[in-house]
């Protein structure tokens, strides 16, 4: 091979590695910026569900300080569902 055609074969294939390294570079960045974005997002969506989380359990606590006999009676009403159904799954098995 002339020795032109090395250098230029040479500096091809310095070029192609800088260019490589430099959409490598580029790729994990724009792969940063992304995983950034949606950290953000997901944080903002578990901070806003755990506000309206909050706000319910508020609610309810309110809500059975101002009507304990009717919180209790629907508490009764709710164990007594769920242990008819357990009573019918047992049978059922």
């Amino acid at each position: 091979m002339p020795t032109n055609a090395k250098r230029h074969a040479r500096t091809a294939a310095s070029n192609g590695r800088h260019a490589a390294r430099t959409v490598s570079r580029d790729a994990a960045n724009a792969g940063r910026e992304v995983l950034e974005g949606v950290r953000e997002q997901v944080y903002d969506v578990m901070e806003s569900g755990r506000s309206q989380i909050d706000d319910m359990a508020e609610s309810a606590r309110d809500s059975i300080r101002s009507n304990p006999f009717q919180a209790i009676a629907i508490a009764a009403g709710v164990g007594f569902f769920f242990a008819l159904i357990m009573r019918i799954m047992r049978r059922l098995s």
